[in-house]
């Protein structure tokens, strides 16, 4: 489904209104599937957390009054939400082992990934001088998607070290991590750059400190990983910038927008020589997120719009905010049930995180580290589009783990009940025997 996502994206076939339909469909149709293959013996108890839920609910539902009053382009995402998710909610009391679900979703990120590296170096060429844009054709996107990728990769590490598996799945993830930091850098995206820094130092800490007290491990092993994550890295690097051409096998995407940071006047030479690939080169943006986010706001209603309508050289511009971007869409009324409805998963999961610090959970700290992600990159970027990204669709589905009480105040409330439930056998025992 996400490689699916990506086709149709890049070859413009995502936001047509005659499109769109058949692609939240398709959605419909996975999120079902997964809601029944991962269906299972009912849980004991699941004390569902009606404050989160009822905020999912009520965004929407709002979602889908302003689809009803308004009629958009990206439409009936808020039905799919409701009744495709709404049943893996369900399905969810029925899981024997939730954490499951999400390892899964956790590989076939890493899948996607993999692929998508093996299909840049033979197909995506890194031009002089031009941002890089991967398996996608927006450089901003890329430089997203890759730094969400560094943090699964990230999350991979972890568990490696947390199950003591130092053989082939901790050089993959090291290896992982080298290559979507390096894609990070090449789409020149200030935001993810900014995430891709800080969660790299967070790692590099955790790194030092498992290497140094870790007893038992074979640390000339890691080192040679290190080395060879190194080589690898490299190597994509002189890939992408050499193979494609030498193959002649470069690919473009209709509508790609290539992108530079140099100077204007370099921009204009390039446009000068001739070359077919810099004819369409334009100037990275910048200092425009005041005004988008200004017009964005007065243009704020109760119902939302049917299409963006700031226009940026006489193009429509997508506000460069997802909370702008709900708020333009769907109104004011559910964009504060969308801050919220995030605000409380981020809270619960710093609180889940802190009750089980001597012991974490590798989903928990993906789950904090999605969020995480979704706030400061969403927040200067834009991510809301449905099912694009890997990130949206994973983001939503994470929302499952905070729908119910956290495991520690679950186990606490079945002790009562058992504890209760022993205590009446008890007396009801001595009744009969007296």
């Amino acid at each position: 489904f996400f490689v699916y996502m990506l086709w149709v994206y890049n070859y413009d076939l995502y936001s047509g209104k005659a499109y769109f339909k058949y692609h939240n469909l398709l959605a419909v149709v996975v999120l079902l599937l997964l809601a029944c293959l991962s269906k299972g013996k009912a849980r004991a108890f699941a004390i569902w957390d009606r404050v989160i839920m009822g905020v999912y609910v009520v965004f929407w539902t709002l979602a889908c009054v302003s689809d009803f009053i308004v009629t958009k382009r990206l439409h009936f995402v808020g039905w799919a939400m409701l009744l495709a998710v709404g049943v893996i909610f369900w399905a969810r009391r029925h899981m024997e082992r939730l954490d499951d679900l999400f390892w899964d979703l956790l590989r076939a990120v890493e899948c996607l990934a993999a692929a998508g590296m093996v299909y840049n170096v033979f197909f995506r060429v890194k031009y002089n001088g031009l941002l890089y844009h991967g398996y996608m054709k927006n450089a901003l996107d890329f430089g997203a998607c890759s730094a969400f990728v560094f943090l699964v990769f990230a999350i991979e590490l972890y568990e490696c070290w947390r199950r003591r598996e130092f053989g082939i799945r901790l050089a993959y993830a090291i290896g992982g991590m080298g290559i979507s930091w390096l894609q990070v850098l090449l789409s020149g995206s200030g935001i993810a750059i900014v995430f891709l820094a800080v969660l790299s130092v967070v790692v590099l800490a955790f790194a030092l400190r498992a290497f140094v007290a870790l007893p038992g491990v074979d640390k000339g092993k890691i080192l040679a990983y290190l080395a060879l994550a190194l080589v690898v890295t490299i190597g994509y690097d002189r890939g992408v910038r050499h193979i494609p051409e030498m193959m002649q096998t470069a690919l473009t995407y209709p509508k790609e927008r290539m992108e530079s940071c140099q100077d204007p006047t370099v921009i204009a030479y390039w446009k000068q020589s001739g070359d077919e690939v810099y004819q369409k080169v334009r100037a990275r943006d910048a200092g425009i997120s005041t005004p988008l986010w200004k017009e964005y706001v007065q243009e704020a209603n109760l119902f939302g719009h049917k299409l963006p309508k700031a226009r940026i050289d006489g193009k429509r511009q997508n506000p460069d905010n997802q909370f702008l971007q709900i708020l333009y869409r769907y109104g004011l009324a559910a964009a504060c049930a969308y801050a919220l409805l995030f605000l409380l998963a981020l809270w619960k999961s710093c609180r889940v995180l802190w009750e089980t610090r001597r012991n974490l959970n590798g989903v928990d700290l993906f789950s904090m580290g999605v969020l995480a992600y979704w706030h400061l990159v969403g927040f200067f970027g834009n991510l809301e589009f449905p099912y694009y990204q890997p990130a949206w669709l994973t983001v939503y589905l994470l929302l499952i783990r905070y729908m119910v009480v956290d495991s520690r105040r679950l186990q606490c409330y079945n002790s009562e009940i058992e504890f209760e439930r022993r205590r009446r056998q008890s007396a009801n025992e001595r009744n009969i025997s007296r």
